[in-house]
């Protein structure tokens, strides 16, 4: 986009408001409404790289980025600058606490790991397990009135049509 200011100047760009929003668990929901309607992955039309909100599925490197990438010894695209690094110390502990905190995880059972043996077990014992329609009923109640955000199920699909066309081009070698 600063190129394009930079090309066409200030007077070819008007910036304005399109819709407030006052719950924010709503915004993914409403970026992808707008992001469909004013068609904003259309070169022609807008500037919106990614065609699905919050998400980076859809989006493709230039050739000249990747070759960029590879110059810099990025062989498979940008790698982070901690990839293969441990956590140690207090800096590991402080990551494993404020993680365990965005996931509710009760502070006694930060950094506890199952043994694979257990893993194991927990698999086998979840295998063809069955509900009663009791539970059943008792398992939709308790999900009753938790709102997902506007438009997430449309998101959802798009995310999924997205991720199948990639399958499809990698399996024919593309």
């Amino acid at each position: 986009m600063q190129a394009a200011w930079n090309k066409y100047g200030e007077h070819s760009f008007l910036f304005e408001i399109i819709e407030r929003i006052a719950d924010v668990t709503l915004l993914l929901g409403r970026e992808q409404h707008w992001i469909d309607r004013l068609d904003a992955c259309n070169r022609e039309k807008g500037y919106n790289m990614l065609p699905v909100a919050g998400s980076l599925l859809g989006f493709r490197h230039s050739e000249e980025t990747k070759k960029i990438c590879r110059k810099f010894g990025f062989p498979k695209g940008n790698i982070p600058w901690n990839k293969g690094k441990k956590m140690e110390g207090e800096y590991k502990e402080n990551h494993l606490k404020a993680s365990a905190k965005r996931r509710g995880v009760p502070s006694n059972r930060v950094g506890f790991r199952h043994t694979e043996e257990t893993k194991k077990k927990l698999s086998e014992a979840g295998k063809g397990r069955t509900y009663t329609e009791e539970r059943k009923k008792k398992m939709s109640e308790s999900r009753l009135g938790k709102k997902m955000p506007e438009g997430f199920r449309e998101t959802c699909i798009k995310a999924w049509k997205i991720r199948k066309l990639k399958n499809q081009i990698n399996q024919m070698g593309v």
